[in-house]
């Protein structure tokens, strides 16, 4: 049986580590492939925008504006789990960079959940913590 690169360095995936990125890829996960699928119904969702936020006019090509960045802000989150489950160090900083990202546009919309928020900071510290069992 062929070992992976992590073994032969001797390096092992702790339990708790494993839990938590199997968490942030099913979360990020889904909500990547949410705005991908969402991006093929553009005029959908610029209603169900309109209706949430009545303030702003939204055009199509501003709808699809935020769909895509949205992917690519969840896509890249999910790369960097990704890499902290094959334990590389710089998936943390990945998914620290753009998790971080994603937390300020909560507080510029004003639309914010401290709960949510408390929740990605914890992750994130979780995360943390493993940091000195990755390699670089």
């Amino acid at each position: 049986m062929m070992k992976n690169n992590n073994e032969k360095a001797g390096l092992s995936r702790p339990f708790p580590l494993m839990v938590l990125c199997m968490i942030s890829f099913v979360y990020n996960g889904l909500i990547a492939i949410s705005f991908l699928t969402a991006l093929f119904f553009p005029s959908f969702i610029e209603k169900i925008l309109s209706s949430y936020f009545p303030e702003i006019s939204l055009t199509k090509p501003g709808t699809i504006a935020i769909l895509v960045a949205g992917f690519l802000l969840f896509a890249l989150t999910f790369f960097g789990v990704l890499q902290m489950f094959r334990l590389k160090r710089y998936g943390f900083y990945i998914f620290l960079i753009f998790k971080s990202i994603l937390i300020i546009l909560l507080f510029m919309s004003h639309y914010y959940n401290l709960i949510n928020i408390g929740i990605s900071l914890l992750i994130i510290l979780l995360y943390w913590l493993y940091l000195p069992r990755m390699k670089s």
